[in-house]
C-alpha cells in the first residue's frame, strides 16, 4: 500500500492515521517494513512512525527500508521536513506487512532506473477473467512480491471464485485463488494466504496479472486485490 505527500515552501509537515485491514485505510492486516521514498523532495524529513513512534530521518534525495511496527488499532505517520524545501516535492510511503532488511540508497538522474523501490504498487479491483498489465515490457531485477486479497462484493447469492495469476511473459510467478458460497449482497472477507516471494530474480519481458475461474455462473462481483511489486527497472 503506498501513498505520496507533497510538500513545498508553505507546506513543511504532514500527518496520517490508517485503520488496519480497512478499505479507508491501509488493507493491510500488520505494517513491518516502511519504504520511505524522498528522492523527489529537496528537503530532508523526519517521518515518525508506528505505534513505537519511531523517528526515522532521511536526507533529501535518498530513501530507506526500516522496521515499523503496528497493532489493531490505527498506523500513525508524521512527517516533519527538516528545512523550508525550495519547490513542490514529494515523500511516497510504502507500507509492507513482510521483513525486508534495512537499507538506504541516494538517487540521482544517472541512477533513477536502477534504484530499487516500489514498480508498482496498487490495489487492482478484478471484475470479470482477463488480463491486467502490471509492468510494461522492459528488463526488471524484482526483489520482492506481494498479492493479496483485500475483500470481495458479493451482488446476489452463490457461489463466487477466482484464480488471480502474475506472469512474466507467458510464465507463472505465482497466484492466489478463492471459492466461498455468498448468502447475499455484501462485502465478504474470506481468508486467503498471500502470494510473497522475496527471492531476487530478473525478467526480460513485461508482468501480467491474469484472472481466470471467475464466479462461474454468477458473472457478477468485484474483486479487491493489492499487489506490491519491489525492484528495478534497467536500462
Amino acid at each position: 500500500m503506498q501513498y505520496t505527500f507533497t510538500f513545498g515552501p508553505s507546506i513543511t509537515t504532514a500527518s496520517a492515521a490508517y485503520q488496519m485491514f480497512a478499505q479507508a485505510g491501509l488493507f493491510l492486516s500488520q505494517v513491518v517494513t516502511l519504504l520511505i521514498d524522498n528522492t523527489m523532495n529537496s528537503a530532508a524529513v523526519t517521518v515518525t512512525h508506528g505505534v513505537l513512534n519511531i523517528a526515522t530521518s532521511v536526507d533529501a534525495g535518498q530513501a530507506a527500508l526500516v522496521p515499523t511496527f503496528s497493532n489493531t488499532g490505527p498506523y500513525n505517520v508524521v512527517i516533519q521536513c527538516l528545512s523550508t524545501p525550495t519547490d513542490t516535492g514529494y515523500t511516497t510511503l510504502t507500507y509492507l506487512n513482510y521483513e525486508k532488511n534495512p537499507t538506504s540508497w541516494s538517487l540521482t538522474a544517472a541512477q533513477a532506473s536502477q534504484t530499487p523501490g516500489a514498480l508498482y504498487s496498487a490495489e487492482v479491483d478484478i471484475t470479470a477473467n482477463g488480463t491486467t498489465l502490471i509492468l510494461p515490457n522492459g528488463q526488471y531485477s524484482i526483489s520482492s512480491i506481494e498479492l493479496s486479497l483485500i475483500s470481495v462484493t458479493a451482488t446476489s447469492s452463490g457461489t463466487y471464485r477466482g484464480t488471480f495469476t502474475l506472469k512474466q511473459g507467458s510464465t507463472n510467478i505465482g497466484s492466489i485463488a478463492y471459492n466461498f458460497n455468498s448468502t447475499g449482497a455484501n462485502i465478504y472477507n474470506p481468508t486467503v494466504s498471500p502470494f510473497t516471494t522475496s527471492n531476487q530474480f530478473s525478467i526480460n519481458n513485461n508482468m501480467t496479472l491474469v484472472t481466470t475461474n471467475w464466479n462461474t455462473g454468477i458473472g457478477t462481483g468485484t474483486a479487491a486485490l493489492h499487489l506490491t511489486v519491489l525492484g528495478t527497472q534497467i536500462t
